[in-house]
């Protein structure tokens, strides 16, 4: 029979639309397992790679990449993996970036060694889709994507994401060694896992201030106030954003890399300027404040330079936006 000539499956089910939040390790296996990589797609990863690779271990403010492509030309979907590679976690008992150099041809050294590189470095990523995480509503706002990138760096620290302050609070009380002694303490005192109650936590104030004060040696009514001035006090801006993922860099091995992989970015942005300038002031934050150890990659169904052409008041607004995005691939469906 004919399906006996094919080295796999024939019957298995292949997802026709690659999501950004599907991270399941069969998910995850299977999409490298089996990405193809086309001449075109060869020369887009030299690119990417002639450029990340080569910067590792030094000060480079490039740190933005576009990747632009209309609907199925797989920019999604190269997102994805190489969010993968980068990260380089065991999957299915192999690393997944381990498994994609075997697909790279023998004879193109460049590409390979370039891509070892990249896996030979202690990396973290976060990958998402910028519409999804975002609050209803909150496009409106100019600082908009910062919400969305503060939001989604908190949730991989393991802070709550959806209230600002609350993170705050968490990230400081951490920062102090004190936050899983405040965890055990609220527990004991609610019943309920910290990570359960901070949902509701408006509704189990007394028990969360109670948590503070034996964990800091404090008053409940000082705990109370102190509570109540993160909630008043706090405000988001992109300097302050920085320095925490400078100080998260810091925790970690030399070299270290955090790579944000932004999905849709282009589609989230449309033609709000204020957006567009609100990614590009956090890219050059990152560059300067991270010395090239923080990276922004997105995806546009837009290349960025038709998106800056398209009319003489957006082309003076984003006259810089050009340089925070050194890195371009344009892919063809």
């Amino acid at each position: 029979m004919i399906e006996k000539l094919f080295k796999k499956d024939i019957h298995r089910n292949i997802e026709g639309v690659v999501k950004a939040d599907n991270l399941t390790d069969d998910a995850v296996f299977k999409e490298v397992d089996e990405y193809v990589i086309t001449n075109d797609l060869n020369k887009k990863l030299d690119e990417f790679f002639g450029e990340y690779s080569p910067s590792i271990g030094k000060n480079t403010q490039n740190i933005g990449v576009w990747i632009s492509g209309h609907f199925g030309s797989g920019k999604s979907h190269l997102l994805k993996i190489l969010s993968y590679i980068l990260t380089n976690e065991r999957k299915h008992s192999d690393l997944i970036g381990e498994l994609f150099l075997t697909k790279i041809d023998a004879d193109d050294f460049e590409l390979k060694s370039n891509i070892q590189k990249a896996l030979n470095t202690p990396s973290e990523t976060i990958l998402f889709n910028i519409d999804q995480k975002s609050d209803i509503g909150s496009k409106k706002q100019d600082d908009a994507i910062l919400g969305v990138f503060m939001k989604v760096f908190n949730e991989m620290r393991g802070y709550y994401p959806k209230f600002g302050y609350i993170a705050k609070f968490e990230s400081d009380l951490d920062k102090r060694g004190k936050l899983n002694d405040f965890k055990a303490k609220f527990k004991e005192l609610s019943g309920t896992s910290w990570e359960s109650g901070r949902e509701t936590i408006l509704l189990d104030g007394e028990n969360l201030a109670k948590a503070l004060s034996m964990v800091d040696n404090i008053s409940e009514k000082s705990a109370t106030d102190l509570i109540d001035k993160y909630e008043d006090n706090y405000s988001l801006s992109i300097e302050e954003f920085a320095k925490d993922v400078k100080d998260y860099i810091d925790t970690k091995e030399d070299n270290f890399r955090l790579v944000f992989f932004v999905d849709e970015v282009g589609q989230y942005i449309g033609d709000n300027t204020k957006l567009m300038l609100n990614l590009q002031t956090i890219i050059e934050t990152l560059a300067t404040v991270c010395g090239g150890q923080a990276w922004v990659i997105v995806t546009s169904q837009s290349a960025v330079d038709l998106l800056v052409n398209a009319n003489s008041q957006m082309q003076n607004d984003f006259s810089k936006i050009m340089g925070r995005f050194k890195i371009k691939l344009n892919l063809t469906s």
